[in-house]
């Protein structure tokens, strides 16, 4: 085996070409690849109070979330669109929440060379079930890390359920075992309520729809954190659907939501950034009047907020 490149720090910048070991049988015929288990290169990311950090840089994060369920096709959906969904994020954005699940690894091999910073987490929401489902999700966690931990974009590990209550006993494990397996990265879990007086995860993040006569708010940064808006407007403010049928003092609706949402992230340096809710539509029943065609409709991935 020999070395083609000497390894450097990976950034959200310009497309990423990774340094990796080659044998006469396995020289890359073209295009990025990804280095091996044994010799990945960490992002190099770190949070703090005060803001997030990539390879000691301030960077504020300016991202969305990412549901996996196309509409009418749920999961089953090939390659190339999974990665033009990375694509498309990339366009003016640096970091995706994937939720609430790990996605295809053609999404991650997308976001590895394109240079797109990836929060994943494993499969939950708002529910925590006895002893047998809690071992499971233990082992979740455990084979989202060995899968996915040579990857370079991601900077984040979601060992805490999207949106469940406390459970001190089981996220100590899921974080714990995150920790044995891959310790280079940062630990969190969406928050629907907004305490750390039982939370103990390396990123407090928080799902804030709050809105006041029609307007986008965020409710400020919890101190001594690291503090990251995990979701907001979205599914839950404005109208009940946002469609390309629709008129455009709809649509601008939704582009004003969101830019007062940024907006409010970029007030405080308390506030690390903040993800919004959601890139793209995605198949669901459950929401009441927001369905449309067993659609949500929140997609944003193209307003320049």
């Amino acid at each position: 085996m020999t070395r083609e490149a000497a390894l450097t720090d990976w950034d959200d910048g310009d497309i990423a070409t990774f340094a990796h070991l080659v044998t006469g049988s396995t020289r890359a015929r073209g295009g990025c690849q990804r280095p091996p288990d044994d010799q990945f290169q960490a992002v190099g990311a770190d949070r703090r109070p005060g803001g997030f950090y990539l390879n000691g840089e301030r960077m504020q994060i300016f991202g969305l979330n990412r549901h996996q369920l196309f509409p009418y096709t749920g999961m089953a959906m090939a390659a190339r669109l999974q990665r033009r969904d990375a694509e498309i994020l990339k366009h003016d954005r640096n970091m995706v929440r994937c939720a609430h699940y790990p996605p295809s690894p053609h999404f991650l091999d997308a976001c590895d060379e394109l240079g797109l910073m990836v929060w994943e987490e494993s499969p939950g929401w708002q529910y925590v079930g006895g002893a047998a489902w809690q071992e499971q999700a233990v082992r979740d966690v455990a084979g989202m890390v060995t899968r996915d931990r040579s990857r370079p974009s991601v900077i984040v590990w979601g060992t805490r359920l999207n949106e469940t209550a406390d459970h001190p006993g089981l996220y100590a494990r899921t974080r714990r075992i995150a920790g044995e397996l891959d310790g280079s990265r940062q630990t969190s879990g969406a928050m629907a309520h907004r305490s750390a007086a039982r939370w103990d995860e390396d990123v407090f993040a928080y799902n804030d729809y709050h809105a006041r006569r029609g307007r986008a708010r965020l409710l400020p940064p919890l101190p001594g954190v690291p503090y990251l808006i995990s979701e907001a407007v979205g599914a839950l403010s404005g109208r009940s659907a946002y469609r390309w049928i629709d008129t455009g003092a709809v649509l601008a609706t939704q582009a004003f939501l969101h830019a007062q949402a940024h907006n409010g992230a970029r007030s405080d340096a308390g506030y690390a950034g903040l993800l919004g809710w959601v890139g793209f539509d995605y198949a669901s029943l459950n929401g009441g009047n927001r369905i449309w065609r067993a659609l949500k409709t929140p997609g944003s991935s193209i307003l320049s907020a």
